[in-house]
């Protein structure tokens, strides 16, 4: 049985069950994303040393600073950031 067969059989049989079972995995599924931008976009090699948030700006070329605001509160809140900002 496929993953979509389970779900909808699950769902139609007890929908606060799928519901419960998504909540719980989200977190981890969100964080897995994060971290595949986060290594993507460079700016887990450019923390390794401080830098300033228009240093991060320019060295990775962002052309959107929300996105790279948002990675970084994303990075405080999962605990990854392993240098600070200045």
């Amino acid at each position: 049985m496929n993953l979509v067969k389970t779900v909808r059989a699950i769902w139609s049989q007890n929908p606060l069950a799928m519901a419960s079972f998504i909540m719980r995995d989200l977190p981890s599924f969100v964080r897995l994303h994060f971290l595949y931008a986060d290594v993507q976009s460079g700016l887990l090699e450019c923390l390794r040393n401080p830098m300033s948030r228009e240093d991060l700006l320019e060295n990775l070329g962002v052309v959107r600073s929300e996105i790279l605001d948002a990675l970084l509160v994303l990075q405080r809140q999962f605990g990854t950031n392993r240098a600070s900002l200045q």
